[in-house]
């Protein structure tokens, strides 16, 4: 702890008074800035031997340190202070209360360092007369800083009490929010292990219900299949009946077909002996080479019409062998 290097030894306390001898040394000049700012330096000095001096008497001069160095060591900065305002001020006591003023409102001066330092202006500003003189070479800052150091320690005994009292707020406070949030965090994880428990139990149903429509719909669709297949068949038999029915009326009609232009051929054959006949008797005196090519003629046109009638005939022997096996 920092207060603890207080009374160790004589080497801080001679730091102590070179960093007081320093306080209006800014150059020559009393410049309040720099002053604040080693002021409040000073003021957490001050502090921590105000601190080791509370803490030597809780423990009865039990400390490793010696403890009454702490108000000795006070007392010499302290007076080191005092006496660069009083002699930075020529012994003026409303120079030194206008000149403390400037340093006490310095940015740097702030919180419980701008209380200690109104404290100690107005200790000076107390110990002072209106006798520069008399203030410059009698005033007793001994005195003044053995009244500052009580009021110092008992306000720095006051602050820590204060200090100690909010921390011992603070963490009854974060144990009641600890334990509030930790509540909290208990019942939602109860409420999300419930509400997860309940959306496992949903999923599970909604797998079970989908499972079952699945298994209805694949049935569905396997028996819709299996009509569509049986329908398939009985068309492609009834196209195949279709087609069996077709070509044997086709067969029936070429056969007709036939048998018709067969008899046409026979009449044709027919009107042709009797055209033939008819010349015959007309021509009577016909010379024999005429009649000898006649006949040559009309054998030649039997001949034709005897092979073309047998081919008929074949045609349709074929055509009423082919209507006969369709019908079988």
């Amino acid at each position: 702890m920092v207060f603890l290097s207080f009374g160790v030894s004589s080497v801080h306390a001679a730091a102590n008074y070179r960093s007081a001898r320093a306080f209006l040394a800014a150059d020559g000049k009393m410049r309040p800035e720099l002053v604040a700012k080693t002021l409040a330096s000073v003021e957490d000095e001050w502090k921590a031997q105000a601190a080791l001096f509370a803490d030597c008497n809780l423990t009865q001069g039990a400390s490793l340190v010696n403890c009454k160095e702490a108000p000795g060591s006070f007392a010499k900065s302290c007076g080191t202070v005092v006496t660069a305002v009083v002699q930075g001020s020529s012994g003026d006591r409303d120079v030194a209360k206008e000149y403390m003023e400037a340093v006490c409102g310095q940015s740097v001066i702030a919180g419980w360092h701008k209380l200690r330092c109104t404290n100690l202006a107005a200790a000076i500003d107390s110990a002072m007369t209106a006798d520069d003189y008399s203030n410059r070479e009698t005033l007793d800052s001994s005195h003044l800083c053995t009244g500052f150091w009580s009021t110092f320690l008992d306000e720095e005994q006051k602050r820590a009490a204060e200090e100690q009292k909010e921390r011992a707020e603070q963490e009854k406070k974060a144990a009641e929010e600890a334990a509030a949030a930790a509540k909290k965090a208990e019942e939602e994880a109860k409420k999300k292990a419930d509400a997860e428990a309940e959306e496992e139990k949903r999923r599970v149903q909604e797998e079970e219900k989908l499972a079952q429509e699945a298994e209805v719909k694949r049935s569905a669709e396997e028996a819709k299949k299996k009509a569509a297949e049986a329908a398939a068949q009985a068309a492609q038999k009834k196209a195949e009946a279709e087609a069996v029915a077709k070509a044997a009326q086709e067969k029936l009609q070429e056969a007709a077909k036939a048998e018709e232009e067969h008899k046409k051929l026979q009449e044709e054959h027919q009107k042709a002996v009797m055209r033939l006949k008819n010349a015959t008797q007309d021509s009577g005196l016909v010379a024999n080479t005429t009649v000898a090519n006649t006949t040559k003629v009309e054998a030649n046109t039997t001949v034709a019409i005897t092979t073309e009638a047998n081919t008929t005939v074949a045609n349709t022997t074929v055509a009423n062998t082919t209507k006969n096996t369709s019908k079988a």
